[in-house]
């Protein structure tokens, strides 16, 4: 059988699926439960008995994979909250391994367990992905806010390692672990993996603005962003031309798209409305349609990025736009300075 570069086969399948109209991705939040209580986290609100009891059971997230897998999707991400609090993860994850997509798990690692662990060990994922805010145990329960979470936490990092299986970790950049960047990024290096900051909080749900208090200053970022590391940057939706806020981003492309527990989809991380419920109507004919919406909007105000020569090299998009501003078309001071032009407005 010949090999062929990852890099190569990802693209590949992007650009196959794109000039078909078919997605290529679908991130799945299959819980808002988590062990841990961070106070910068989207869906800290959500984590709660009442709103868990709302969630899609087993089989109607089932069907939804099926769909997926009819759709041409070839990556899932099960995320959360922490999608290993779900009692039936075993049977959703193994459902979808068998369906044949690559499988990314997002979790904090508070929840592995060995039953985890020997799953994956079996039946490995494309990659998991454990997010790593502090190598202090005091500092990491401090924003955990879950005593005796560190231990666990690095516990499940040296056993996933131990048995050898693909592991990425990130570190949310915050006010609270600023200062912490450079004994995290030593620890990593120490155990032979890269270190992964991010430094895009989203606000919560309900227009809850709180989690943005713990976001840094933009000056205090390093570097520039490079667009071409984003996902959401790679591709032009066809026809479309600078006037559109879309004209770099994945989303009006129809490249991938977002799934809530509940059973709403969206097309980008930040931008949660219009959502569309597709547990009776299914996806696809809800998916165009969202596309369509978000490929045909055009900048409505006069907006310094509707016609800057730089936006493509600033970071801007209108999910930044909307959570910085609350607007999908409001210059962002901080992808400006990354540039050196002044967008405020």
């Amino acid at each position: 059988m010949k090999e062929i570069q990852y890099k190569k086969f990802s693209l590949a399948a992007h650009s196959n699926n794109l000039e078909r109209g078919r997605p290529s991705y679908c991130q799945m939040e299959l819980t808002y439960a988590c062990g841990l209580r961070c106070p910068y986290c989207y869906a800290g609100g959500y984590n709660c008995s009442a709103r868990i009891a709302q969630e899609m059971n087993t089989v109607e997230l089932k069907k939804i994979i099926d769909e997926l897998k009819s759709l041409g999707v070839l990556w899932v991400c099960f995320t959360g909250g922490d999608p290993l609090m779900r009692k039936d993860f075993y049977e959703l994850y193994t459902y979808a391994r068998r369906q044949g997509f690559l499988i990314i798990v997002f979790t904090s690692g508070y929840s592995l367990t060995k039953k985890h662990l020997d799953l994956f060990r079996r039946q490995p994922p494309f990659n998991i992905e454990i997010t790593l805010n502090a190598v202090e145990e005091k500092l990491y329960e401090k924003i955990s806010g879950v005593r005796g979470s560190f231990g666990r936490v690095m516990a499940a990092i040296e056993a996933l390692r131990r048995n050898k299986l693909p592991l990425k970790i990130k570190t949310m950049v915050t006010t609270l672990n600023l200062h912490h960047l450079a004994e995290i990024k030593k620890y990593l290096r120490g155990i032979g993996l890269k270190f992964y900051p991010d430094y895009f909080l989203n606000s919560g749900f309900d227009n809850d603005r709180r989690p943005l208090a713990f976001q840094i200053p933009r000056e205090a970022v390093p570097g520039r962003i490079n667009p071409k590391e984003n996902i959401c940057a790679r591709v032009s939706p066809k026809g479309k031309t600078r006037p559109s806020p879309f004209f770099t981003c994945i989303v009006a492309a129809g490249d991938g798209f977002q799934l809530d527990p509940y059973g709403n989809i969206s097309l980008c991380f930040s931008i949660r409305n219009p959502k569309i419920n597709i547990l009776e109507t299914g996806i696809n004919l809800r998916l165009k349609n969202l596309v369509k919406y978000f490929a045909g909007l055009d900048f409505k105000t006069d907006s310094k990025c509707k016609s800057c020569a730089k936006r493509d090299k600033c970071g801007w998009c209108p999910g930044k736009a909307f959570v910085e501003t609350g607007s999908l078309e409001k210059p962002v001071d901080y992808c400006c300075k990354l540039v050196g032009v002044y967008g405020n407005q």
